[in-house]
Order: C-alpha cells, then structure tokens, then sequence
C-alpha cells in the first residue's frame, strides 16, 4: 500500500476494496493495461502500486504470465504439436493482452483460461502469413478447448430409466438433459481427419473443405471425438434447445433410434418434466 492509501485508512476516508477489485486492478496492472474502467469500492488506487511502478510489479507480472501460459500448453496440446512451443506461446502473450481474454473478465477459473483462444485465431489468421496454410486452426483450437473442458467436467447422474417409463404418457413434458462434458464442434473442415493426421505427425499440405460435426465427450475417464451424421447433429441440437422428447420424435427424422443410443453412450444423462406435467 503506498503512502496515500494508509493516510486514507488512518483518517476512516473511503471503503477499502473488495477481494474481487484487488484481483481485477492488479491483473490488469499485471498485464499491462491502463486499470481505469475496473471497477472500484472506495479510493481502490490509493492501496495498489502506480501502473508505472514498474520494478514492484515486475516479478507479479513474470508470475502472472508463466503461470497463464503454462495453463495455456495444457488446454491446446495439438496446437503446440503443429506450431511449436515457442511459437504458442508468442501466440499466448498476444492473447492474454488482447480483447478476446480481456472478455472473459480476467478469467480466474483457469481451467477456462482458452475460452476466448478460438476466436482471437480468427482475428489472427489473416495477419499471418506463415498460418495461410491452416484456414482450420481455430477449429483445431475449439477441439482442444472442449477437450480440456470436458474432461474437467462435472459428473453426471446415472440415467433413470424406471423414471421415464412413469412417463411414457407425457411425451410433450419431456425435456432431456445432455451430459456436462459433451461439446460439439461444427466445421467446415474434416476435423476428425486433422485430428489423427496431427497426432500421427502427417498434417496434409492441404484438406478440402468438408462441413463436419463432431462430438467430444467424456466416458469412463476417457475423452473421444465421434463424427455426427446429420441426423445425430440435429438431435443434439435439438435436445440442446430444450425441445421435448415429443417435438423431437415428430420434427427430427431418426431421433427413434438415436435418442436409446445417446442414453448408452451417455451423452444424454437425465430429463425433466414440466411442472404442469410432473404429477408423481
């Protein structure tokens, strides 16, 4: 706390601020930013070093950039396994000073830290001359994304189905719930393809744009990647947007089959019912 601060508290002037603005003023301070606009209780610059004090806040932000970008080679392994490490994390520093991560509100759940990743690539992208050859990266970053995301995910229950036979009467009520660790990335690449041609180390000079759905999920520990036919994506979509098991079986051609086979595989892991419905 500098000199003005302590005056301040000594003389009982201003509210001394909140937990969550010392985290916000000295991350912004820590990645170099001007802190005005975050939000204060009290006089909140009157306790934390002057953006210029720059030889107190260096070894904050060392700490605060290394760890970020420590989290980051985490969440995008097959990134780093096409572009290098050095070069990812060159991409990580842009990143963690741009609009994109400064979206997500200094992001303190680090396991969220690569949320905004996707889309600063797309900004990138053509700024880049050496990455003209992967008009697909920032799918590759969203599967990596979802990767992580899904296998830090929630548990989720084991399916009732003894409850939904004391419903076969209420198809209308019905609302399915998908599991917490299924993502779906919608491309026009042949992710899939990229996918095993990065782990294999035989990334193709060029690939044919091809509109592709895939999902990611998490089973048994385990986290895979499944291409969805069309009428698999529009389920999911589907369930997703709270349709009932009764809109789904009569507007989305296949769901009679697919709704048993999204149960066994876990992607759907519970429904709800309606208040006006649930009787029982």
């Amino acid at each position: 706390m500098n000199e003005s601060g302590r005056a301040c508290l000594e003389q009982g002037g201003g509210a001394p601020p909140t937990l969550r603005e010392w985290q916000r003023r000295v991350a912004a301070l820590c990645e170099g930013k001007d802190p005005i606009g975050v939000e204060a209780n009290g006089s909140i610059r009157e306790y934390l070093p002057e953006p210029d004090s720059d030889d107190r806040l260096e070894i904050y932000r060392n700490n605060y950039m290394g760890t970020r970008l420590q989290v980051l080679e985490q969440i995008f392994p097959r990134l780093i396994k096409l572009l290098g490490k050095n070069y990812m994390r060159q991409c990580g520093r842009r990143y963690l000073l741009s609009d994109q991560f400064s979206d997500l509100d200094g992001c303190a759940d680090l396991n969220r830290l690569g949320d905004g990743f996707s889309r600063f690539l797309s900004y990138l992208l053509p700024l880049k001359d050496e990455l003209s050859g992967y008009p697909w990266l920032a799918d590759l970053a969203l599967l990596d994304c979802y990767f992580h995301q899904s296998y830090y995910a929630g548990d989720d229950p084991v399916f009732n189905f003894e409850r939904l036979q004391q419903f076969n009467e209420c198809l209308d009520g019905i609302q399915f719930t998908l599991s917490q660790s299924l993502y779906v990335v919608d491309s026009q690449w042949p992710l899939a393809d990229i996918n095993t041609d990065i782990k294999q180390g035989q990334v193709r000079d060029v690939y044919p744009e091809l509109k592709q759905s895939i999902c990611i999920h998490r089973r048994h520990f385990t986290v895979g990647v499944q291409v969805l036919s069309r009428q698999e994506g529009e389920l999911l979509k589907g369930l997703s947007n709270g349709l009932t098991m009764k809109t789904v079986l009569e507007e989305i051609e296949g769901s009679e089959q697919n709704l048993p086979v999204f149960i066994q595989r876990g992607w759907i892991c519970d429904f709800s019912i309606t208040p006006s419905t649930d009787k029982r």
